[in-house]
Order: structure tokens, then sequence, then C-alpha cells
């Protein structure tokens, strides 16, 4: 799966430019076997670095690249020494705070508590719609229209964003505790969701999420279990027998602009399960 602040920022482009009227690029695809797709752009390298025989068919080039970028991946998982990450501290210690305070406002309709919660949100999402705006050249008065009309609708037109939003509010809602690993399990798992056929997590965020695919109508089958990805993918119910195989399709999210929404189109036959998981 390529990378999520890339696909983020995709989704964040296309919808500024199909309200501003601007014409630019297709989006990348999600779910992909490009080389280093999974790393922030910054990392990939390059890949003219790289030692081939100058007449290899691009073909076999791309097949060398890809299972080439998939031994780092594992090399990366593998490898004892953790890989430095920034601190979350103070995103975890200001959105525990804003949840802590909506558990409060239990006198507060139960809509106007989801608005508020939207709305805060919308702030750790400022940044990259600015950053978005910038990138395609769009005016501040664009990205605020595209703000004002979208934010506070049950769909985004970015499927992604959409479930991230979605799940994040739930969480607020049910007062639940926040955790530092929370923001990279829900930006993950909700891009997943949106463009794969088959997602697998730990149960506490697969039920969040759940909530919310049900709600978007997102064509994902959500498990907490590798074995239940398994039988789905061979036709049968998680404890049946296996040996059925059957071929299987579903209408994809994978995004096109139209009317300043990321619409579905493309076959999704794809499963995300995070390396955490055993």
């Amino acid at each position: 799966m390529r990378d999520v602040l890339e696909v983020r920022a995709d989704e964040f482009r296309h919808c500024l430019a199909a309200l501003a009227g601007i014409d630019i690029a297709s989006p990348a695809p999600v779910i992909t076997l490009e080389p280093y797709a999974a790393l922030d752009s910054s990392v990939r390298g390059d890949e003219d670095g790289v030692s081939l025989p100058g007449d290899l068919p691009e073909a076999w080039k791309f097949g060398y690249l890809s299972t080439l970028s998939n031994t780092v991946y594992v090399a990366c998982l593998l490898d004892r020494e953790p890989t430095p990450r920034g601190s979350l501290a103070g995103w975890l210690a200001r959105v525990q705070r804003f949840s802590s305070w909506l558990d409060g406002e239990r006198q507060r309709s139960k809509s106007g508590r989801r608005k508020a919660a939207r709305l805060f949100a919308a702030t750790d999402a400022t940044k990259e719609i600015a950053s978005a705006a910038a990138e395609i050249g769009a005016t501040p008065a664009q990205a605020t229209q595209w703000f004002a009309a979208a934010w506070d609708q049950t769909s985004l037109g970015a499927p992604a964003i959409t479930l991230f939003r979605s799940v994040m509010v739930d969480k607020m809602l049910a007062g639940a505790r926040w955790e530092e690993n929370d923001l990279t399990d829900l930006m993950y798992l909700c891009t997943a969701a949106a463009y794969a056929d088959h997602v697998v997590g730990e149960r506490r965020t697969i039920g969040l999420l759940r909530q919310s695919v049900r709600r978007s109508g997102a064509p994902v089958q959500l498990h907490t279990k590798l074995a239940h990805v398994v039988a789905a993918l061979e036709g049968a119910a998680p404890g049946a027998l296996a040996g059925r195989r059957q071929s299987q399709t579903a209408s994809s999210m994978h995004p096109t602009s139209e009317s300043g929404k990321l619409t579905l189109s493309e076959p999704r036959k794809h499963v995300y399960r995070p390396s955490s998981l055993s």
C-alpha cells in the first residue's frame, strides 16, 4: 500500500482541484507493486543507482525492483534496532484533553458533540489542506470554500480521509482513552479500508472502523484474525474446511475526480495486514 500521507495528500489535492476547476494528474494507485511506494517519498532513494543490464525489458526491471523493495520492507521489520520516530506526545495530550472535555459535555445533543469533534478533527488536517492547496495553485478562499461545504458532510468525497475522520470522531464520542500509537493505527487501517478488499487489525480499532465502514458503505471486509481472511478468500465461513476456491471481485474505491469528490472505480482484490499483527 502506498505511503498513507501521500494518499491523504492526493485525496486533498483532487478534492480541491475539482472544486477550483484545476486540471491535475490522476492520482497514483494506492494498492500497488510500485517499488518503495510504502515509504515516504523523501526516503525512497534513487533507482538510477541500481546496476541493471541496459537491455533488460522494462517489465523485468519493474519486477526486480518491486521484489527488491519487498526485501527492504522485510529487512526493516526484522531489524533489531528501532526506527527513530518523532514524538507524538503533544498530539496525544491535545487529543486526550479535547476528548475528556467532550465526554464531560453530556448535556449537549449527540449531533452537537459530533459536530464539535469533527471541527477538532479539522484542526489536525489544516496544514495538510493548506499544503495541498498550495501545491495545485488553489487560493486560500477556494480551500476555505471546500472546507466549509464538505467537512461537516457524512462523506468528504475522499474515502481514506472520510473514514479516518469518522473513526476519530466515534472514538471521541465514546470517551475512550487515547494512546500514542492510535494515530498510526487509524491512518493505516482507515486508508487500507478505503482501498483494499480485506483489512486485518486488532479488535479494538477494527471495532471502531466497522461502524464507520457500515455508515459509508465501503465494500471492504474487516477481520481480527488472519484465519478469517484465508477463509473469506477461499469462499468459506471462518472455521469451515479449506479447499473451496472461488474468484472474488468487488467495486473499488480508487479515486477519480468528479464534482469535487473522489468516486469509485476499478476492481478491488487486495488484503491489508499491519506488520505488527502476528
